[in-house]
């Protein structure tokens, strides 16, 4: 097994993520950090784990990072995760016991996301979005659930599929491992473990958070595109489903930042392109309203429909 872990201005928390990846209850791993380009104490923090092996590399993105640390890996299946990223101890020895058991090539968790400051668990991509295995291509086209901290896979998966793609489209937008995931997707069949055994820290320095909305949609777009000229036959009837949902996601990440008008702008050409759409939208604010979670982006979007009666 071989850890990759791409890191870019990690020192605060780089420790931590080697921490939770050291006291896994699966032992037979080697851990390989490429460090893409930092300017603070990344490598400074990381020479602390002498059993770390650490690249340095001139900053070109993390799909970058990866690649050399795939490239490096000796181990039969490669786990990936960021560098303010936590894992559960018992992450590697349920995936690989499922790797193992149905030979599958690859396989992956759920994930919860918490708060940097508090630690507080804020939510797990399951309490509003449904988890899928086995041929999951279309599913995934519509929505990536397979986030980056929780997928384990087989080495010679990239020996037939190639490694990620470097492209810049791809570096000015949050989204460059979902690209990775439908190309393996169209080739593979995806076994998971269902419980959160990753988890996401949410602060205001990650990479999702400084995507613009502008590059976020470009870059999501260009995979659809990409994913469409692989698998036309499966994907090309969904693509206006897949359209309208980076619409509907760009809309409430616009809302919960109080960006009212390209909001509803964002939500109106969603719904032009995809009517049904409208019940994804409202089944996420039913489980969200269930679980008590993410009250406040519920309350703006509520201020948003009143806004906008009123304009």
């Amino acid at each position: 097994m071989s850890v990759v872990i791409a890191a870019c201005n990690a020192s605060a928390w780089i420790a931590e993520t080697l921490e939770s990846v050291f006291a896994q209850t699966f032992h037979d791993f080697e851990v390989i950090v490429v460090d893409d380009g930092s300017t603070d104490d990344t490598a400074t923090v990381v020479s602390q784990f002498p059993q770390v092996q650490c690249i340095s590399t001139p900053n070109k993105g993390p799909s970058a990072a990866r690649n050399m640390g795939i490239r490096l890996a000796r181990g039969e299946y490669i786990a990936f995760i960021d560098a303010d990223d936590l894992w559960h101890p018992d992450k590697l020895r349920l995936q690989v016991d499922l790797l193992r058991r149905t030979g599958l090539a690859w396989v992956y968790c759920d994930t919860y996301l918490f708060d940097h400051r508090t630690k507080k668990r804020l939510y797990t991509y399951n309490d509003f979005g449904r988890l899928h295995e086995g041929d999951v291509l279309r599913s995934l086209f519509l929505d990536n659930f397979i986030l980056s901290p929780t997928p384990v896979i087989k080495r010679s998966v990239f020996e037939k599929i190639n490694f990620f793609d470097e492209t810049i489209l791809l570096r000015m937008g949050p989204a460059e491992d979902w690209n990775m995931w439908l190309h393996i997707a169209s080739h593979y069949p995806v076994g998971l473990v269902n419980y959160p055994l990753a988890q996401c820290r949410l602060h205001q320095n990650s990479i999702s958070r400084h995507a613009t909305f502008a590059a976020s949609i470009a870059s999501s777009l260009w995979i659809l595109e990409n994913a469409v000229a692989r698998n036309p036959e499966q994907l090309s009837h969904l693509k206006h489903r897949a359209v309208a949902r980076v619409f509907l996601r760009v809309s409430i990440r616009l809302a919960a930042r109080g960006n009212f008008t390209t909001a509803w702008n964002m939500f109106v050409r969603s719904l032009r392109l995809s009517p049904g759409e409208v019940l994804v939208f409202l089944s996420w604010f039913v489980r969200l309203v269930w679980r008590a979670k993410w009250s406040v982006v519920i309350l703006l979007w509520c201020r948003l429909r009143y806004w906008h009666q009123g304009k």
